[in-house]
Formats: C-alpha cells, structure tokens, sequence
C-alpha cells in the first residue's frame, strides 16, 4: 500500500481486513501398473494383463483474503485472494509464504485510487 502512494493514519479513509483458512483435501493420481501374463487357460492359450496404480495422499490448501473497505460508507471496494498448498515448511516458518501470498494478491490490485461508489453516498 505504501508503495501505491497510501499512507498509514490514525483516521483511515481505507482499512485493509485479512482473513486466513485453512482446509485437508485429499488427493490422488493413478498410474499405469501393467502386469502382462501368458499360459494356458481351460479353453486354450491366450494372455492376460492388469492396469491400475493409485496415490492417495492428504494435503493442506491455505487461503489468505485481504479486504479493503470503505472505513465511511462501511463499503467493500476491492478483495484478493491466494490459495495454496501448505508445506511442513511453510508451517516452520510461514514468513515466506505470506510473503508470496500478499505479492501474488497485490499484483491485481487497482492502480487508481479506491473510493467508495456514489450511489452509497
């Protein structure tokens, strides 16, 4: 914000809201596990084979929004969010990951300045 040219202030005409989350989803990949055979069966020779290959593995997706809001009109002017995978690392030491996280979210914000539409004036 500061780099947009927002100053920080006791009385802000923005206020900037985040909101943090966390959820286990389970994912998983199959993969070919071919087995090929040849003998004798009762009707006569012939072969046979056999294809499947799983992964089941559960993971953590974590979102982080960040709202700013109109502290006047009590209006929502803009709202970014960033998912991801969370690592044992990240859990260690989150710095980084918020880091990116707060990056790849103000990459989309507006250039111009915010101000809360008129109609809800």
């Amino acid at each position: 914000m500061l780099a947009r040219g927002y100053a920080q202030s006791d009385r802000p005409d923005l206020l900037v809201n985040f909101t943090t989350g966390s959820k286990d989803k389970v994912e998983g990949d199959s993969w070919p596990d071919v087995g090929l055979g040849w003998g004798r069966w009762s009707r006569g020779w012939g072969w046979g084979g056999m294809w499947s290959g799983r992964d089941i593995r559960t993971v953590t997706e974590g979102s982080l929004t960040i709202d700013v809001v109109d502290q006047q009109h009590k209006e929502l002017l803009w709202s970014g969010t960033a998912r991801g995978r969370v690592t044992t690392k990240d859990e260690d030491n989150p710095q980084s990951a918020i880091d990116t996280a707060v990056t790849a979210i103000f990459t989309k914000y507006p250039r111009q300045p915010l101000v809360a539409s008129a109609g809800n004036r």
